[in-house]
């Protein structure tokens, strides 16, 4: 027995004789499945994103949590007082990418020589999305620090201040001010 289905007159029966029978369930099992796989590709994919989003730079902040960091610590010194830090980098973030390295060398009776060609290495993935594959980052380094605290006019708690800082940064004096 053959069913036919009228597209004018039966337009809303298409779907009932799609799942019904023996065929029916097999095809509604393939139609959950197919939801499903859907929804878990748009939550996988949103996840990646936040993931993405969550390992970018944002040198603002880095900078606050280093001067609150060191404010922490110089407030720790006896006869500090107050203390406020300010400090400025030196160029920028970097990313390390991981690169593939051919090395090739020849050599004959008068001389020798040796090329190496290096190419950066791509995630997988379809072509529109492959990016490159980042084993760190460099984050700036410290240009120089400011800082102001009650107990500067104490040369001896200036001194520790200095210190301190030049240690916990690992930059010289010279970039180091510390006033009241």
């Amino acid at each position: 027995m053959k069913k036919t289905i009228d597209n004018d007159n039966n337009k809303t029966a298409f779907l009932p004789a799609l799942f019904s029978g023996a065929g029916g369930k097999i095809v509604a099992v393939f139609a959950a499945l197919f939801v499903f796989g859907v929804i878990i590709l748009l939550f996988s994919g949103s996840g990646e994103q936040k993931q993405a989003d969550g390992g970018d730079f944002c040198e603002s902040e880095y900078i606050s949590q280093l001067e609150n960091k060191l404010e922490s610590m110089i407030s720790e010194i006896d006869g500090v007082g107050k203390v406020n830090v300010m400090l400025t980098l030196e160029g920028s973030a970097k990313s390390i990418f991981a690169k593939d390295v051919a090395s090739s060398s020849a050599a004959d009776e008068s001389h020798s020589s040796r090329s190496d060609n290096s190419s950066v290495v791509f995630g997988s993935g379809s072509s529109s999305s492959r990016e490159p594959v980042s084993i760190g980052e460099v984050y700036p380094t410290v240009r120089g620090v400011a800082v102001v605290c009650d107990g500067a006019v104490n040369s001896a708690v200036r001194e520790k201040v200095i210190s301190l800082v030049t240690c916990a940064l690992n930059i010289s004096t010279n970039r180091v001010c510390v006033t009241n």
